[in-house]
């Protein structure tokens, strides 16, 4: 059996490729099996040529508050994702 990968477009080395995908977010407040409420976020993480950024609910936040968001989900839903290639 042989895998195979889809083909990668080349990307010429003067530029950079930037990633941005968003999430909407449900999370469920259970401590105990109780029943407390429900939290909804969203959720956009970006690869920049500097690192990857965070956003939470429109606002910078941090890489870590962002995942554990992501992780702690009930549900979530992909709400976009982009590619561009910056010029640089």
């Amino acid at each position: 059996m042989t895998h195979s990968t889809p083909s990668t477009p080349v990307i010429p080395a003067q530029s950079s490729t930037v990633l941005s995908r968003t999430w909407a977010t449900t999370t469920e407040c259970r401590p105990f099996g109780e029943f407390w409420g429900t939290y909804h976020h969203t959720v956009t993480l970006t690869r920049t040529p500097a690192g990857i950024t965070a956003e939470v609910d429109g606002q910078a936040d941090t890489l870590d508050r962002a995942v554990r968001i992501l992780h702690g989900a009930t549900s979530t839903t992909v709400l976009s994702e982009a590619r561009a290639t910056i010029a640089a």
